[in-house]
């Protein structure tokens, strides 16, 4: 598609009809009176968390409380201007509601401030509901006609893939031996998390007779008020998150290989959350040369990118620990059965372990795992 010069002056009368239309939509400061700067409490508003508030606007979203998470998204924006992919998901929320004009116009101001993925937005499924309205399609072809023009203008985008210098954190246990054997375990956050926090997980587990390392995601991007980091790149395209995740599964096999090398591990298992756990499915499958056990939690196998040779190949050697909440509105809760149910007709040593909750790490199962680990080690 190319950019047209009539397309903008449709889109720009497009967008004033939409304005007028909707009065409603002014600045968040217009409406607010300025602080008092002698009053006692001119710094409560920095007590207010911008990142648990987008977290319960992701509830309200994930719950399709559509109206009730474009409050709290605009709450977020209001209190941290840089969170500006609460515009992009105010945006979703729109048109879910098949609110097309607002829709056009929070996703105009989500591009205007720098934070539209087109690929995912050329691709959206949330969109399905206004895609064809005459507001929100001219706008999102425009935006789409200025990116290809970008990028005719700035070139062939090529990939080339180079050493970097990676992080991780590392727990050991208390009394560590370095004559003594240990299992090894490999901590793997989910999407839009940091190595720290997972690492962290330590101080909640009770047996910790164990080596914990925490490798952290390569990519950063900012899906609310935090940085988070990625175990894959989509920002780039179908293409780019293939290779990207190609190079995270060198990245992480090859870490812990140095891993075993320096600590000579009685056995290596790998736990992920979310996103993570896609990879520690993915790595135990087809390393079972390198990993002896995995503990996916709240993640689900995507069986189309695994063969029927390399899921069978691994059954002997690979034993499985999964974990999922029966109430998950991220990773609905089949993605852990219908992985349970695939591993165990190829013959896995597979448990299935449910708990009453949502997308989150149940603490009284992790510490069971912890013990599955401990009871498996070296068998």
């Amino acid at each position: 598609m190319k950019f047209s010069p009539n397309k903008t002056v449709r889109l720009i009368v497009l967008l004033l009809i939409i304005f007028i239309s909707n009065p409603q939509i002014t600045l968040a400061c217009e409406n607010e009176e300025p602080p008092d700067p002698f009053a006692t409490d001119v710094f409560d508003f920095l007590k207010v968390s911008p990142y648990e508030i987008f977290l319960k606007a992701n509830d309200h979203y994930a719950n399709g409380e559509y109206e009730e998470a474009i409050r709290d998204y605009l709450d977020v924006i209001r209190l941290d201007h840089k969170a500006l992919n609460s515009l992009y998901n105010i945006t979703c929320c729109y048109a879910m509601l098949g609110k097309d004009t607002l829709a056009a116009t929070s996703l105009m101001s989500s591009f205007q401030a720098g934070n539209v993925d087109i690929y995912r937005a050329q691709n959206e499924e949330q969109f399905e509901n206004v895609r064809e309205s005459e507001y929100f399609k001219a706008t999102l072809d425009s935006i789409i006609g200025w990116f290809d023009e970008k990028e005719a203008n700035a070139g062939q985008l090529e990939f080339f893939a180079t050493p970097v210098q990676m992080t991780y954190r590392l727990h050991l246990p208390e009394n560590y031996d370095s004559t003594k054997t240990y299992p090894l375990l490999i901590g793997l956050h989910g999407w839009g998390d940091k190595a720290d926090n997972f690492a962290s997980l330590w101080q909640s587990m009770t047996e910790k007779d164990f080596i914990y390392a925490v490798p952290a995601a390569p990519y950063q991007f900012q899906p609310g008020p935090r940085v988070g980091y990625s175990w894959v790149d989509w920002s780039k395209g179908e293409i780019s998150a293939q290779r990207t995740q190609q190079l995270s599964l060198h990245y992480l096999t090859s870490l812990t290989t140095r891993l075993q090398e320096k600590y000579n591990p009685s056995s290596t298992y790998v736990m992920g959350f979310s996103q993570g756990a896609f990879f520690s499915y993915y790595l135990g499958i087809i390393n079972p040369d390198i990993y002896d056990g995995i503990i996916p939690f709240g993640g689900e196998l995507h069986r189309e990118e695994l063969s029927d040779e390399m899921i069978a190949k691994a059954k002997d050697d690979l034993r499985v620990f999964i974990i999922h909440g029966n109430q998950d509105q991220v990773v609905e809760f089949k993605g852990g059965t219908e992985a349970y149910e695939l591993l165990l007709k190829y013959g896995y040593d597979v448990t299935m372990n449910e708990f009453d909750g949502g997308h989150s790490i149940d603490m009284a199962l992790l510490n069971k795992a912890l013990d599955w680990m401990e009871d498996t080690s070296g068998k």
